[in-house]
């Protein structure tokens, strides 16, 4: 065997000399290609990552707005204490109001102001949006409704309704109460 090939089995069939210099080659291609591979990832993980930083916070980062309803209040025996009761609230688009003064003056009696008031928050024909009244209740948000006034509008939005005051108030004086405060903030 000479000292410029590699004898890789001992068959005479397979027997196969290489020179030296392929499988320096080989290797030296293969290590070549090792570091180009850590060169690319140096670069692109602490030179220039700031692309990479954007996007991974444009797939992750994200703001989700969830609406949530309040919770109900029990007291230790699992009775309702307090929970939030979805009520209409009176909203007008004064662009779009009809301004019958019939059906106006009407709408103004049902939400328990003077005309004069409802006039002055419906003005402003350059807004789009305008509370009349919050929190009204459903039998006159229906009859608001049956007015049929163009530009008019109702929304639900939560509000918080005591149930049981004064199991509420007895609850809160209890001895059990107090003695679990204490335990808790001492």
């Amino acid at each position: 065997m000479s000292s410029r090939s590699v004898q890789y089995t001992s068959s005479p069939l397979l027997a196969s000399k290489t020179p030296i210099w392929r499988s320096q080659f080989i290797v030296a291609v293969i290590a070549a290609g090792f570091l180009g591979l850590v060169a690319r990832a140096a670069y692109v993980q602490v030179i220039d990552n700031a692309f990479f930083k954007r996007q991974g916070t444009v797939r992750f980062v994200r703001t989700l707005d969830l609406p949530a309803n309040r919770g109900r209040i029990l007291d230790r025996n699992g009775n309702i204490l307090a929970s939030s009761v979805p009520v209409p609230s009176i909203w007008a688009n004064p662009e779009d109001i009809e301004r019958d003064p019939a059906k106006l003056k009407a709408l103004a009696k049902l939400l328990g102001m003077s005309a004069a008031d409802l006039d002055k928050k419906l003005q402003d024909e350059d807004k789009t949006f305008v509370w009349l009244k919050r929190q009204v209740d459903e039998s006159v948000a229906k009859e608001i409704a049956a007015l049929k006034i163009k530009g008019v509008y109702d929304r639900k939005s939560t509000s918080a309704s005591t149930q049981r005051a004064s199991r509420w108030r007895t609850w809160w004086a209890s001895p059990t109460w107090r003695t679990w405060v204490k335990k808790v903030w001492s």
